[in-house]
């Protein structure tokens, strides 16, 4: 999936669990060039804004983590 492609580049930054402004600030600035290189990808159809691609990445993850609890990993 491209989403969770572009995360290898960009999950350093998002993944951050600093909260102090700085952070926060280069986290938001990290999130809106996520979204120009995913809606800059030819396979998509319809673009995304950043509050959409942060939703679908909470939710992949949490997807995850159950998958990994049923299995037995987690």
């Amino acid at each position: 999936m491209l989403l969770s492609e572009l995360m290898e580049d960009f999950g350093i930054i998002i993944e951050d669990k600093r909260t102090d402004s700085v952070t926060l600030n280069k986290k938001e600035e990290t999130w809106v060039m996520l979204a120009e290189r995913f809606n800059g990808s030819s396979c998509i159809k319809e673009t995304r804004d950043k509050s959409q691609l942060k939703t679908c990445w909470k939710n992949l993850r949490q997807t995850q983590k159950r998958m990994r609890q049923k299995r037995g990993g987690g």
